[in-house]
């Protein structure tokens, strides 16, 4: 057991060290340096290629650079060690402790591999995605953009699945389903999340896992393989994908709009006794032309009948297709059981809308509120 007074007395020989070497430092610059400053201090490690193809019998040389605390290039590993991630990823390919990589069995999932950095008592961790093809394709282009009909504007919270295509353009040979990983700046870091696959090895010191997952509030963000979900509702981002095929280096990248969602659903229900909706005293933001799905949530056999009303009935156009029930524009006549309407909200503004229960008693009369910001 450490007891106070050696805690104390520790504390006591800290401060008359420090004391001693400031009274050592007057006029002596160079004495002001430590042997843990910032830029001497690993921060962080990148494998490269972080995703490569190679073919059975073909080889990839992966390389490890770090970061120090204050942002600057760092060499002076203690030791680096490469290894694949599982007994599955063995039956794929082999590596050699410096990071030599040679594919052996034809993949269907990536090939994981791990690169492990230590350097006074710290360690640092990452991890590269390899796919390994039966033999080489003359691959000579990388694309990530959006396939028709889909565009690159995307609603905050929507997941998109980015569909790369690594092929040959002249004899319009290609890698089947490509293993992919995408990056952005990291002053976009904080705008949109990304997909990796959760790191985790085993160190002589135990378990090292690193989680992936974004939080928003207390909602988490995990997209899955090649997807990405902004976590905003304006600006743009750059969206990078690279891919070392064949001991070819190919890149591509897609700048991303990122919008207020074009749909919601507003859902009343009765809890109960009460008349009930998710979205009651909510502030719901939508993009200008937006299509809103208003619904009576009780089953199709109760006799309860709900109606939405708008504080600006004019701005609840019709949609396309148009509803075929609660009427195709403006307010949303009365619903039965299980009924929806839609309307179409293409003006900004500021809407409120009320939702009213009849025709079944106690419920008869209630009303919840809620409203709709159009940006």
């Amino acid at each position: 057991m450490i007891t106070l007074s050696f805690i104390s007395s520790v504390r006591r020989a800290a401060l008359a060290m420090a004391i001693a070497g400031a009274a050592g430092c007057v006029g002596d610059p160079a004495a002001l340096s430590s042997p843990n400053a910032p830029d001497t201090i690993m921060s962080a490690v990148q494998i490269s290629p972080a995703v490569a193809v190679v073919s059975v019998g073909g080889t990839q040389q992966f390389t490890i650079a770090g970061t120090t605390l204050a942002g600057t290039p760092f060499t002076a590993f203690d030791s680096v060690v490469y290894s694949l991630n599982t007994l599955s990823d063995t039956a794929r390919a082999t590596i050699t402790p410096d990071g030599m990589l040679r594919g052996t069995g034809v993949s269907t999932a990536a090939v994981l591999v791990n690169v492990l950095a230590y350097q006074r008592g710290a360690i640092r961790f990452d991890q590269a995605l390899v796919q390994v093809t039966a033999a080489v394709v003359p691959v000579t282009a990388l694309s990530i953009q959006p396939v028709a009909p889909d565009s690159a504007k995307l609603s905050s919270g929507i997941a998109k699945s980015i569909v790369p295509r690594l092929w040959n353009p002249v004899t319009n040979e290609s890698v089947a389903n490509p293993v992919m990983q995408y990056r952005v700046s990291p002053a976009d870091a904080q705008k949109v999340a990304l997909y990796f696959p959760t790191k985790s090895i085993t160190t002589p010191y135990g378990g090292y896992t690193v989680q992936t997952s974004r939080f928003i509030g207390s909602k988490s963000i995990s997209p899955t393989a090649n997807q990405i979900v902004p976590l905003v509702s304006e600006g743009s981002v750059w969206i990078y994908g690279a891919v070392t095929a064949y001991g070819t280096p190919l890149k591509d990248s897609v700048l991303y709009t990122f919008t207020y969602p074009y749909t919601a659903t507003v859902t009343a229900n009765k809890t109960n006794l009460e008349l009930t909706s998710l979205s009651e005293n909510q502030i719901v933001t939508l993009m200008h032309g937006a299509t809103v799905t208003f619904t009576n949530g009780v089953a199709g056999t109760d006799p309860l009948t709900i109606a939405f009303t708008f504080s600006d009935s004019t701005a609840a156009t019709a949609a396309s297709p148009a509803a075929t029930t609660g009427g195709a524009s403006g307010n949303v006549t009365a619903l039965r059981g299980g009924q929806s309407s839609t309307r179409v909200f293409a003006t900004p503004g500021t809407y409120t809308w009320t939702a009213a229960a009849a025709g079944q008693a106690p419920w008869e009369g209630q009303v919840v509120h809620g409203t709709l910001v159009i940006k």
